[in-house]
């Protein structure tokens, strides 16, 4: 339930922000899309096994294109991908928050990328890839950065709780029954 709420506060976060920053896709502006919502996401699913990390990402990025981008399986493919690449990412990975903002920061770039692949491969983007690279990823990574930071902390601060509470619930059990040891 926490994860869900941690989605739904980092999503409306992105949504607030791309109101306030509202995108331009002409030519020579830059443009900047906030990834709370896919970084609150990278975060969340690093701790389930393989299918329903798969699971997750599928149906957030069925979400996204349903409500936010109006596309259909662009996103839900892309985020499925993201979560087959996070499952070799995270063997290699530890938990400190220097290496979740890099694996945010890696996760969003590669959605980003394999965005602008499928835009090309399909017509619907003539953008070259040092164009991609200057108008709109080297934006999209640095204003990023700083929001990753963010959902991080957040994300600690709900593990954080969440520890708490399963503590609080253990230690008012009458049988401790993390205290027994079983008998060899």
């Amino acid at each position: 339930m926490t994860n869900i709420f941690f989605f739904t506060v980092c999503t409306i976060l992105d949504l607030t922000i791309s109101a306030l920053f509202p995108g331009s896709y002409r030519m020579n502006d830059l443009v900047f899309i906030s990834s709370l919502g896919f970084c609150s996401l990278v975060l969340v699913i690093r701790e389930y096994d393989l299918f329903d990390r798969c699971l997750v990402a599928f149906l957030y990025g069925l979400l996204v294109d349903m409500l936010v981008m109006n596309t259909f399986l662009v996103y839900a493919v892309v985020y499925l991908l993201i979560a087959l690449v996070l499952q070799l990412w995270t063997r290699h990975m530890g938990d400190s928050v220097i290496e979740s903002v890099i694996l945010c920061i890696a996760t969003i770039f590669v959605k980003d990328l394999l965005i602008f692949l499928y835009m090309r491969m399909s017509g619907i983007s003539e953008l070259s890839f040092i164009g991609w690279i200057t108008s709109f990823e080297f934006l999209s990574i640095v204003g990023n950065g700083v929001l990753v930071f963010l959902v991080v902390l957040l994300q600690r601060i709900k593990n954080d709780y969440q520890r708490m509470k399963a503590l609080k619930i253990r230690q008012e059990e009458k049988v401790k029954w993390y205290t027994l040891r079983s008998k060899k």
